[in-house]
């Protein structure tokens, strides 16, 4: 296995309190790797530096081999690398289909002269969406709900919605913000299944969770964040490394 995410003395403090203490972690490609800690423990300004939403005041975040530590969220994001929130990021009055459409990477619309000037690509990229939109649908059980408006779904389902929203966008690497919160355990169930599978064809996991047995139950690797600092770290037995 790759190093997908290598992190090297991330440091990170506000009015001399430190959110963030020296963090190094390797994260290998297609596996799931879970951070738990209490409030304040640092587990959130960890991800918005890793997010792009935060600099750090010290240290590296190495992406694929390359130095990202000063590159913006829209760069990491574009290069694989995604966030789910954990209030779903979505558009509520648009249907569940249309959101996955709207969160596509691969079409040339975006831009002015691409749309003058390269029509056919705009078609093909079009079905392109639609099928990938589908599949994902329909991975995630969701294909009766594409014609629903995203606010009536339940609390879950916008979780796999959003989520759903960021592989539109061939994301390598999830950052996962409390995915298992507020939603009941069928639904937590169906979105373990999904991380699982999603993990068996190589796409890459870093979760932030309260809930101790989900992480152990689910995460190759267990890191405990207290202080702004990563310790007591735990293979599980589903690590295969």
């Amino acid at each position: 296995m790759e190093t997908i995410l290598n992190i090297k003395n991330l440091y990170k403090h506000y009015e001399g309190i430190v959110a963030v203490d020296e963090v190094n972690i390797s994260i290998l490609s297609g596996t799931i790797t879970g951070i738990y800690g209490n409030n304040g423990a640092g587990k959130t300004t960890l991800f918005n530096l890793l997010s792009g939403f935060e600099k750090p005041d010290n240290g590296s975040i190495f992406f694929e081999g390359k130095n990202i530590t000063k590159k913006s969220v829209i760069y990491r994001s574009r290069h694989g690398m995604g966030r789910l929130f954990q209030i779903p990021r979505i558009f509520a009055d648009v249907t569940v289909l249309d959101n996955l459409l709207a969160a596509g990477n691969n079409h040339e619309a975006k831009y002015l002269h691409n749309y003058l000037m390269k029509h056919s690509t705009i078609s093909k990229n079009k079905i392109k969406d639609n099928e990938k939109a589908k599949n994902i649908l329909q991975q995630f059980h969701l294909t009766d709900k594409a014609g629903l408006k995203a606010y009536e779904l339940s609390v879950g389902e916008k979780r796999l919605l959003s989520l759903g929203s960021l592989l539109m966008n061939d994301a390598k690497l999830l950052l996962l913000d409390e995915p298992f919160a507020g939603i009941n355990e069928i639904a937590a169930q169906q979105i373990k299944h999904i991380l699982t599978s999603l993990k068996n064809i190589g796409t890459t996991f870093l979760m932030i969770e309260h809930d101790k047995e989900k992480l152990f139950e689910l995460a190759d690797r267990v890191y405990e964040m207290k202080q702004g600092k990563l310790l007591n770290t735990t293979n599980t037995h589903h690590a295969n490394h």
